[in-house]
């Protein structure tokens, strides 16, 4: 073709083309355009395509197949939306034509793909895709997805067959589990008996098939489990629970375990964490108890040392604690290729480890999904023949009302206990930071002139015949003496106390440590107490105080009358411990958790009704001077009512007439004498104004806002080293006081910040703290009053932000001076 150049005047430029050979370019463009719409209509797609003004040019006989029955599928030009209504109207019938033809319209005036699926009579399964050229031409293609959606079906049907099949399996592994599980715990309840007794115990044959049932009931959990995890089926069941407890029955029954392989069996559980979080109990147990087996199972020296230690990962927030649960061995080792592939299904460290120890390969593996489930990560660090070390950091959230795990020991001086097992030593020392005792070991434990001892934790085992009898003898009437129980035989001396170490129950020990204290300090001033009146050290006194720093006054106080008393923080406690034991006198606090002291106290008439007894003199402490308050103590049976703080010689009066009652005779049955006591004691406490009105006063700031000699009023003498402990706790404890009237007033909890400002209104005096003690008498009427509507809201905020501003300053003073 020959195209030649013209130009005109202005220089513009344009092509000319001779007539002959316009007349072949047209003919090359008419087949070009017939060879296209021959290879559209080769396509398995169906395709449209459309003009600007929506006039249809060209529909491939794919289109035909598709839609059948349609006479004007080639009559052109037609309207695109005319021929679509008619092939969608006689074909999709399950469709609604309309709302397609809507969306290819509004794709079209936006200039946007449209897509969409519809499924034809013939069952045809057809993906509408439009898309617009530059010039605002249409191109529909219509893909046939019929096989791939058959092939969905398909998948889906096996998907569906193959989830059957996995619950019928899950089923079957469930009911196969209960049906072994219940005649094997027969024979592991049976065999842990048999072992136990003397005929048997050291029966080789009988340990091998406790141990042996043992293994087998593990194996089966771990199956199970395991397919429970591959089902994903499992999953949390979060509650409430103690942690302390958890963990020491965990350790409890491993003890005997590891004893025989000559393991030293350690528990840490940080004295800081609340003693109530929210777990799994159940799946925890799992992983302490997986961890804490194969540290002793892989755990060749002799004597070997294995630890679960669970602390405080970071600082308690309001909300939660983050923990630090660890399990560490000085075991074999783990080298770092296979430290890689150990938490992989049915994988051992090596063949070779498996050939000597044993095992499945699931513990691990289930162990860490278990730890993923508790949004964590099992991990480990580890070194050939130094040992290992399993742990994972989770987050533990807390129950509404948490407490610490466990109060500072507060005794009268920092005691001394030796023992001559290094196991015992090993198990106290981790809790040295936290407690108020040092331990020494000493082998034979016979104290010399430099290691005095307050109490001696005795393993008779490890003594000779001849040193046990000699030791015994000489200190036949040493109260002080405790005897280790290693939990393989029954006490053989009763008139000892014993003392089962693995694990070490911090509960158990601090009452001990208490009790001895308690005996020092009542023998060191018997004779003090003598000439001074009445001899009260047989009084038996039950104490139901929550409040920690109240519970310290009112020891001191006991033990400088030399009374010997029994302390509950919890009002069940007490119930339980009333119905078993006789107390000549119950002195109660009114606000407590669970129960008030007038509904404890109708729970101990209710028992000396029952078993007969005589009525025991029942004293209220309450800062509460609300005549419904005591109209609910006199109705409760409640003999006395004092008005705290309860100072040091109304409490000697007060024991000095029991005292005298109980010498002549004479308790306090009858009930007409009892509401004189009672009316006497309520009016001449309460005056005239028994309900307190809100005083909306201003305190002001002072240069010191607090007196330590007030104690002294409370306690009498005490040592200096007693009362640093004390204000130490007392820091700590007011403190957190001050965060949780934070939390509530921000929270606009106003029952809470009542109970808190009550809490705090009797403890500020202990330190001579008026100012504190006045606020809280404000903060604590204003709150109890505010579902009356008279009082607003913003006096409260402003009080409270006063009060915990006040704290703040307090706790900054006591610090700087060393508390």
């Amino acid at each position: 073709m020959n195209i030649i150049p013209l130009i005109n005047a202005d220089l513009l430029v344009s092509y000319s083309i001779s007539a002959s050979e316009k007349c072949i370019s047209e003919q090359t463009l008419i087949s070009a355009h017939d060879s296209f719409f021959e290879i559209t209509n080769s396509f398995s797609d169906g395709l449209i395509l459309c003009k600007n003004n929506h006039e249809i040019y060209h529909a491939n006989n794919q289109v035909g197949i598709f839609f059948p029955g349609h006479d004007g599928i080639r009559t052109y030009p037609q309207n695109l939306e005319d021929f679509l209504s008619k092939i969608l109207l006689n074909n999709c019938t399950s469709h609604n034509y309309e709302s397609l033809l809507e969306k290819l319209n509004s794709g079209g005036i936006n200039e946007l793909p449209v897509e969409f699926l519809i499924v034809t009579d013939l069952g045809y399964h057809l993906a509408f895709r439009q898309r617009l050229t530059q010039n605002g031409e249409r191109v529909i293609l219509i893909i046939d997805e019929t096989r791939e959606q058959l092939l969905i079906e398909q998948l889906d049907d096996a998907f569906q067959q193959a989830m059957k099949l996995s619950e019928a399996k899950t089923q079957f592994m469930a009911a196969m589990g209960h049906e072994i599980r219940t005649p094997l715990n027969a024979i592991i309840g049976l065999l842990d008996l048999i072992v136990q007794e003397k005929a048997f115990c050291q029966n080789l044959n009988i340990k091998t098939v406790h141990r042996s049932a043992h293994q087998l009931l593990m194996l089966l959990n771990n199956v199970l489990d395991f397919t429970k995890f591959n089902a994903g089926k499992a999953q949390l069941e979060l509650a409430p629970a103690n942690l302390r407890a958890v963990c020491e029955n965990i350790i409890a029954g491993l003890a005997i375990k590891a004893r025989e392989s000559d393991i030293h069996l350690v528990l840490l559980i940080d004295p800081r964490i609340p003693s109530i979080l929210i777990f799994d109990e159940l799946r925890l147990s799992q992983v302490l108890n997986n961890l804490l087996n194969n540290a002793l199972k892989f755990n060749t020296r002799k004597p070997g040392r294995v630890q679960l230690s669970i602390t405080l990962n970071e600082p308690v927030s309001e909300q939660d604690a983050c923990l630090h649960v660890e399990v560490s061995d000085n075991g074999i080792g783990i080298s770092p290729q296979e430290q890689a592939k150990i938490f992989e299904q049915f994988t051992q460290a090596s063949n070779h480890t498996h050939q000597q120890f044993g095992g499945t390969g699931l513990g691990l593996n289930i162990s860490q999904s278990i730890c993923h489930l508790m949004g964590s990560k099992l991990e480990v660090r580890s070194e050939l023949a130094q040992g290992s070390v399993f742990y994972f950091n989770a987050r533990f959230a807390f129950t509404d009302a948490h407490t610490e795990s466990y109060p500072q020991l507060v005794t009268h001086k920092r005691l001394t206990l030796i023992s001559n097992n290094q196991a015992f030593v090993d198990a106290l020392n981790v809790y040295q930071p936290y407690l108020n005792f040092d331990v020494l070991f000493l082998n034979p434990p016979f104290p010399e002139s430099d290691h005095h001892a307050d109490m001696i934790f005795l393993d008779l085992d490890a003594l000779t015949t001849q040193a046990r009898h000699q030791f015994l003898q000489d200190h036949e009437q040493e109260k002080n003496i405790v005897l280790l129980d290693n939990g393989l035989a029954e006490p053989r001396l009763k008139q000892y106390l014993t003392f089962s170490f693995t694990p070490v129950r911090l509960a158990t020990l601090n009452e001990m440590l208490l009790r001895y204290d308690d005996l020092i300090i009542q023998h060191s001033k018997q004779e003090e107490i003598k000439h001074k009146g009445l001899d009260l050290s047989s009084l038996e006194v039950l104490i139901v105080e929550d409040n920690p720093d109240n519970i310290f006054v009112m020891r001191q106080q006991l033990q400088s009358l030399n009374v010997y008393a029994t302390y509950c923080e919890e009002p069940n406690q007490a119930i339980k411990l009333f119905k078993n034991q006789f107390f000549d006198v119950v002195i109660t606090d009114y606000q407590m958790p669970n129960l008030n002291g007038a509904e404890l106290t109708e729970q101990l008439r209710k028992i000396e009704r029952q078993q007969l007894r005589e009525p025991a003199p029942i004293a209220l402490l309450t800062a509460d001077k609300t005549e419904l308050s005591h109209s609910a103590c006199e109705r409760a049976g409640i003999d006395y009512i004092f008005i705290k703080p309860f100072m040091m010689e109304e409490l000697k009066g007060f024991l000095e007439e029991i005292q005298a009652s109980l010498a002549n005779a004479c308790f306090i049955s009858d009930e007409g004498e009892s509401d004189v006591l009672f009316s006497e004691l309520v009016h001449e406490e309460l005056g005239q104004n028994a309900e307190p009105e809100p005083s909306h006063a201003v305190f002001e700031k002072t240069s010191k806002n607090f007196d330590l000699n007030a104690i002294f009023q409370f306690v009498g003498d005490v040592e200096t080293t007693e009362l640093q402990v004390f204000i130490r706790q007392y820091v700590i404890n007011l403190a957190e006081r001050g965060t949780q009237l934070a939390h509530s007033l921000h929270n606009h909890n106003f029952k809470e910040i009542h109970k808190i400002a009550h809490t705090i209104k009797s403890s500020a005096l202990y330190i001579g703290a008026t100012r504190l003690n006045l606020m809280a008498q404000e903060l604590e009427c204003l709150a109890g009053k505010m579902d009356s509507g008279n009082i607003l809201e913003e006096d409260i905020d402003d009080l409270c932000q006063q009060m915990i501003d006040e704290i703040d300053d307090l706790v900054g003073h006591l610090k700087t001076q060393g508390y």
